[in-house]
């Protein structure tokens, strides 16, 4: 026992005095670690784009067939293959609602804007002017479902002979909606 006892007593000062000298350097039995210190920081951004779930993947422009000043114009009906990729259901492709929204549409010159040649834009398969009895514009829309193409036709007015010269350009902003 006396073995015993003294192993003990022999631990118990060595811990008394390893307190001891931890007292001495100036640690206490109630102090916290220190602070490390900061070298630099950066933000680390997260972010997610939710695509929408409809779109318009292809929208080839409308070229009419060029014009000899002084010479009438012919229907020259003309069309655009519109892909749509949707995963939706169905879609409606609309002109938006800006300017040149009616039936008649207007080319501008480019070079001379008050001079301008009148043809439309349609929801129906026509080779004529007058055929166009469906107007594609902002309250008249192609519908579709999925993925399945759209076409846009284009006629010009007969029968005008223009006088200037040069391109003649308008600009239609089409919109896929639900």
């Amino acid at each position: 026992m006396r073995k015993l006892i003294s192993r003990a007593a022999l631990a118990a000062g060595a811990l008394v005095l390893g307190m001891a000298g931890a007292y001495a350097q100036g640690a206490s039995p109630n102090t916290t670690p220190a602070t490390p210190t900061l070298y630099d920081q950066k933000t680390l951004n997260v972010q997610v784009t939710v695509a929408s779930s409809c779109s318009i993947t292809s929208l080839p422009n409308i070229l009419f067939d060029t014009i000899t000043a002084g010479n009438q114009t012919t229907d020259d009906p003309k069309n655009s293959m519109v892909s749509v990729a949707c995963n939706s259901g169905s879609w409606n492709l609309r002109a938006n609602a800006t300017s040149n929204v009616a039936g008649d549409r207007s080319m501008k010159n480019v070079a001379s804007p008050s001079n301008t040649l009148t043809y439309r834009l349609c929801t129906n398969n026509t080779n004529t002017y007058a055929g166009c009895s469906s107007p594609f514009n902002a309250t008249n829309a192609i519908a579709g479902t999925d993925s399945t193409p759209a076409t846009i036709y284009a006629v010009m007015q007969p029968g005008v002979n223009p006088t200037a010269t040069g391109v003649f350009a308008d600009t239609v902003v089409i919109q896929l909606t639900n």
